[in-house]
């Protein structure tokens, strides 16, 4: 416990890797298999992986797209933190966790495909994804964890579906473009600060009694 994952193809000097193949062979990507290989640009990942480790492409700061294919079932906490350079993701129709900081400060992320397999999104998944504008969530998400889509100042759209119960404590404060949403009957609790500073709060109209 406690002990940094050391990343691997980093150890080997590997750090000017440009792309790479996984082969349909490799069921499991471990804990920042990738980390720091900032030249990374181009990743296919194989159709029998079924889970992306934690930091697995931490600060792979030249990836600009990734397709996670369907046989993925986890994306595990900050798998792809830091991907500064990531423009569009597309996540496959068996991930059921996109978890913690998992796309955090993916500053260039626009666009991003969530299947209706995902039933939570982790703790500051989106944080600081300053350009992604419009999000639609698939039909099985219950959970919208604290911070989620914290400081997307882009986001102006999202789609809550009916699945959804939970929106957890401030999660999509300061997402200051967003200023209408419909919340299912679905959700039962919404945390603290959930919509601080976003459009709706800022619009005095959308007040009474202060």
């Amino acid at each position: 416990d406690n002990i940094e994952c050391i990343p691997a193809f980093l150890c080997d000097g590997m750090q000017k890797l440009t792309s790479i193949t996984i082969p349909n062979t490799v069921v499991t990507m471990g804990d920042c298999v990738f980390r720091g290989c900032s030249s990374l640009n181009t990743v296919t990942i194989g159709n029998a992986v079924k889970n992306i480790g934690n930091r697995a492409f931490y600060t792979c700061k030249s990836l600009t797209s990734i397709i996670i294919p369907n046989s993925v079932i986890t994306i595990e906490d900050g798998a792809f933190w830091d991907c500064t350079a990531l423009s569009s993701a597309v996540v496959g129709n068996s991930v059921e966790r996109i978890g913690e900081y998992a796309f955090n400060g993916c500053s260039s992320l626009s666009s991003i495909i969530i299947s209706n397999s995902v039933k939570v999104i982790g703790s500051r998944a989106f944080h600081n994804c300053y350009l992604l504008d419009s999000i639609c969530l698939g039909n099985s998400i219950e959970t919208i964890a604290v911070e989620a889509f914290c400081d997307c100042s882009s986001l102006s759209s999202i789609i809550i579906s009916n699945s959804v119960k939970t929106i957890g404590s401030r999660a999509f404060y300061n997402c200051t473009s967003l200023d209408s949403i419909d919340i299912p009957n679905s959700v039962t609790a919404i945390g603290g600060g959930a919509f601080e500073e976003t459009g709706i709060y800022k619009n005095e109209s959308n007040w009474e009694n202060d």
